[in-house]
């Protein structure tokens, strides 16, 4: 075997990683099934360039400083499998280039300085399976420039310059897996134009410029599972969109500018087990009740605290908090009712400060005052997931004194200990009144 000056050879894998090469070197060895020439200052691909490598399986190119790819650079590579330019400083490629790799499934072109693709330069690649274009500076892509990818699992567009999509920009991908758009400059989306993408399982789009969310024709996108939105600026979403996506179960919309969610726009998401909605600007006003209300009911998790933007008394506290503490969505009671049925928790001492003059302990209706602080241990159910938890919060009790009635289990305070004292750690519980039994 004919091993080319400064490369390790290992049977028929050459590996001429960082050794300073300018040019493809020359070897009279025809078998090589793989070619490394990562890390050197090779600038240009010439025509017939690898014709010495005609049994390669993969090409590894990425780290030099190609800026030229000449028209059938890889004349007679028909066996390649894995071609990698990553990491060059190619700006153009003719419509020809990869024309004769008929049997490429892996092509990587990431981080290069691509601007724009020729609409036929995927054609007769049948076999693609993954396609890299990340960080280039693509604005556009040709309609049908896709269409010959019919194997094609995985596409990579993100951190380019994208600013819209066009409707049959992604025909021909029918095996299309993953799909990443995120890191570039789109402004809106109408789900319209993933249309033809009938086997795509993952959609990233965080972090563009997206305001609003739309779908211009009704149809069902039963493959979808992941959606991510993260960091755009979304403000309003059409009623019907995720109606689209019955099988959708992971939707991140952290850091956007949503202030309220339509109970229309809630109800669609029946198979959603992972939501991400911190980040926005949520109005916790009566407005809120309908995502407060599904949240409520909400079987799945999020990982970040969804706090209230507005108005300023409810500001960076949590959004089921307030809907309890400030009492905005008197409907959710049943709620928290109907779901406290089936669950217990163990035996705990808590606090509540009652708000109204009169509570109800078992059958009976019990006089206060407002500010009386109730003790009692006994066996509460616990809401859902977690959902409705104990908050510590500081409040400051009113100075009002509780009425003393020996018939009830309320703990008798005095004037003296009551008056302009500060209470601390005071525990808000999500149980509505009737549910608090007396501890006799």
């Amino acid at each position: 075997m004919a091993c080319p000056p400064k490369c390790r050879c290992e049977k028929l894998l050459f590996y001429c990683d960082s050794q300073g090469f300018h040019s493809v070197p020359n070897t009279t060895e025809k078998g090589s099934l793989g070619l490394s020439l990562r890390h050197n200052y090779i600038t240009e691909l010439e025509r017939d360039q690898f014709a010495s490598f005609s049994q390669l399986t993969w090409l590894h190119l990425d780290h030099n400083q190609i800026s030229t790819v000449r028209e059938d650079s890889f004349q007679g590579l028909y066996k390649l499998k894995e071609l990698v330019l990553s990491s060059n400083k190619i700006f153009h490629l003719p419509n020809t280039t990869f024309s004769q790799l008929l049997n490429l499934q892996n092509l990587d072109l990431s981080f290069n300085q691509l601007s724009s693709l020729h609409p036929e330069l995927f054609y007769g690649l049948r076999k693609l399976q993954t396609l890299h274009l990340r960080s280039n500076s693509l604005r556009t892509i040709p309609v049908r420039l896709f269409w010959d990818c019919r194997s094609l699992e995985f596409l990579d567009l993100s951190t380019n310059r994208l600013r819209s999509l066009a409707r049959n920009g992604f025909a021909g991908l029918i095996k299309l897996r993953e799909l990443h758009l995120e890191h570039n400059q789109l402004t809106k989306i109408n789900f319209a134009h993933f249309l033809r993408l009938s086997s795509l399982h993952t959609l990233f789009l965080q972090w563009n410029k997206i305001s609003n969310l739309t779908c211009g024709m009704e149809w069902t996108w039963g493959t979808l599972e992941k959606l991510d939105l993260t960091g755009n600026e979304i403000k309003a979403i059409d009623l019907t969109v995720f109606e689209t996506m019955p099988n959708l179960k992971i939707l991140l919309m952290d850091n956007n500018k949503l202030t309220t969610l339509d109970s229309k726009i809630l109800n669609s998401l029946t198979s959603i087990t992972t939501v991400g909605l911190s980040g926005n600007l949520w109005e916790c006003s009566p407005k809120i009740c309908a995502l407060a209300t599904w949240l409520s009911g909400f079987q799945g998790r999020w990982e970040h605290s969804i706090l209230c933007h507005s108005p300023d008394h409810t500001q960076g506290e949590d959004i089921l908090d307030a809907v309890y503490g400030f009492q905005l969505c008197w409907n959710l009671s049943a709620v928290v009712t109907s779901m406290a049925t089936t669950y217990r928790v163990p035996t705990t001492e808590y606090t509540k400060r009652i708000s109204s003059s009169n509570f109800h302990m078992g059958d009976k209706e019990m006089p206060t005052t407002a500010g009386m602080v109730v003790t009692t241990e006994e066996h509460f159910p616990e809401p859902n997931n977690a959902i409705f938890t104990q908050r510590t919060k500081d409040r400051t009790m009113s100075t009002n004194p509780p009425t003393k009635d020996p018939s009830s289990s309320l703990m008798a305070m005095d004037n003296a200990s009551v008056s302009n004292c500060h209470i601390k750690n005071v525990k808000y519980n999500t149980y509505m009144p009737s549910q608090i039994k007396s501890d006799k």
